[in-house]
């Protein structure tokens, strides 16, 4: 099965997540393409979502998406306050089990087009082929990763994660804004 495209991807997302944010308080945020929601955090808006990578192509080892979350003063996606990725705010153990999520997806895909990766200068074909390695080093917390996937699998195995994840991480990232804004 091949990776998702962003108009299916959101919409797995959006269908996967949706009722526990519901019952969590958070409401789509209003005219914002990707899946992403809203909720009033004190006299600020708690937003997060989910952003495809723009660089994906039928040549990428899977495509790679991140979630962000922002405190701000709107709910708006991109906007102004304190922000950080989902990676970032998970423990040591968030961060080993998202490897091996990734580990998984890069295990799965298809092969490299040869064809395709042939063509590139020599200096782009190591870092071309790099994509299908699987990741050996724990994640570094201040590290950005953009999480991968091949397929519809893939998807829901990390929404299974995310969602499993998202108190603490959503803990955590309030904790780092008001400690931010101290």
């Amino acid at each position: 099965m091949p990776p998702l495209k962003a108009p299916e991807f959101t919409q797995l997302v959006r269908t996967r997540l949706e009722p526990s944010l519901r019952a969590a308080g958070f409401k789509r945020t209003p005219k914002a393409a990707p899946a992403s929601w809203s909720r009033p955090e004190g006299e600020l808006w708690l937003t997060f979502w989910f952003q495809p990578r723009s660089s994906n192509d039928a040549h990428s080892a899977g495509y790679r998406f991140t979630m962000e979350f922002l405190l701000g003063p709107e709910p708006k996606i991109y906007g102004n306050g304190f922000r950080q990725r989902f990676p970032m705010l998970l423990s040591d153990e968030g961060r080993e089990q998202l490897r091996h999520l990734e580990n998984q997806a890069i295990a799965r895909l298809p092969p490299p087009d040869m064809r395709f990766i042939g063509g590139l200068p020599p200096s782009v074909q190591e870092h071309a082929l790099g994509g299908w390695r699987p990741r050996s080093s724990p994640y570094g917390r201040d590290e950005d990763v953009w999480m991968r996937q091949g397929s519809a699998e893939d998807v829901e195995a990390l929404l299974d994660f995310i969602s499993a994840q998202l108190p603490d991480v959503i803990e955590t990232f309030i904790s780092r804004a008001h400690a931010t804004a101290s």
